[in-house]
């Protein structure tokens, strides 16, 4: 825990709640993986249905478990982490549901499951990229809260907000991405270009828009939304600015998803992960220890906006020269 930049004040709460919430783990990886099975098949609504499930059935055993309402006893921190657990395990019993119903296309024997490494070691082929790009941003979030925590505990509860309430708005871009990515390689397989630029040119225009309504919104509505979550004077006092700086440039981050989600449907992982792990090294890095020694607490949140603009440019010339290229080999087919 203080290796990924827990203070002493808040110690003792993320150690109760991660020895409990670390038995979802095995939950939680299945429920991802069939996420993606079921997305294979073309049948995106039972993922869906079965995390919203999951996410309703956690929100309402929250208070239960963690303030002791009804028969529950009062958990606190604990009774959180329980709710997550419970959550995590019923997404086993949807998905294997849906799995071996009669309109499922995948038809599994026990011979299926076993490991095989003709199988294994393509898919660590395809995925290593997004892995350390995962593992990339991890690794910033780390040093964020290392650099959070020279303000106090109420920084790093501010990022842990930021992340949250972006993140709902974040979630409408990934979906879009995820759309975007197998449309774009369904395409350059059949060598359709003109239907790539179409689909970059319509989900470009269409993400900008979702990301400055979002921009709006957070700038607009910071406080409110911030006080759903707490309404101690003391963080919203550095919340409230400093989500407003974060989301800075919120407009630019939909393009962004959508080029990177392109350069994967045209097979370009390496291109990917190159792009997004040097954005986090080269620009964030650097900009969250340069920032606040002209700007203090402030310049730690000014570190996204910035890193993000200058992100936008290079991938932004990138992904033209992509569409130059295709361009160039649609007109000699």
């Amino acid at each position: 825990m203080k290796f990924f930049g827990t203070t002493e004040n808040i110690l003792p709460l993320s150690k109760r709640y991660l020895e409990i919430v670390v038995f979802g783990a095995p939950f939680l990886f299945f429920m991802m993986m069939s996420d993606y099975l079921f997305r294979a098949e073309g049948n995106p609504k039972v993922p869906m249905f079965v995390i919203i499930t999951s996410s309703l059935l956690n929100a309402i055993l929250d208070p239960f478990l963690i303030f002791g309402w009804g028969p529950f006893p009062e958990m606190g921190i604990r009774g959180a982490a329980i709710a997550t657990v419970i959550a995590q395990f019923s997404t086993i019993f949807l998905s294997l549901y849906f799995l071996f119903s009669r309109r499922s296309r995948y038809h599994v024997r026990f011979r299926d499951i076993t490991p095989r490494w003709s199988i294994i070691i393509p898919i660590y082929h395809v995925g290593l990229p997004s892995f350390i790009t995962n593992i990339a941003m991890c690794a910033v979030l780390v040093i964020y809260n290392h650099k959070l925590g020279s303000f106090g505990y109420l920084a790093i509860a501010t990022l842990g907000l930021g992340f949250r309430i972006n993140g709902l708005f974040m979630m409408v871009l990934f979906g879009i991405g995820h759309g975007v990515m197998p449309m774009t390689g369904f395409n350059y397989g059949a060598r359709n270009y003109t239907r790539i630029k179409e689909i970059a040119r319509v989900t470009t225009r269409f993400s900008t828009l979702i990301g400055g309504i979002s921009f709006l919104l957070i700038e607009i509505f910071a406080r409110p939304l911030l006080e759903a979550f707490s309404r101690d004077p003391e963080l919203l006092a550095i919340a409230v600015p400093g989500l407003r700086i974060y989301i800075a440039t919120q407009v630019l981050v939909g393009p962004m998803v959508v080029w990177i989600n392109i350069l994967l449907g045209m097979g370009r992982g390496l291109t990917a992960m190159i792009l997004m792990v040097g954005r986090q090294f080269l620009f964030v890095v650097p900009l969250i220890y340069i920032m606040p020694f002209y700007f203090g607490l402030d310049g730690v949140w000014m570190a996204q906006p910035i890193s993000n603009v200058i992100s936008f440019s290079i991938i932004f010339f990138w992904i033209k020269g992509e569409m130059r290229r295709l361009r160039k080999e649609g007109s000699e087919i």
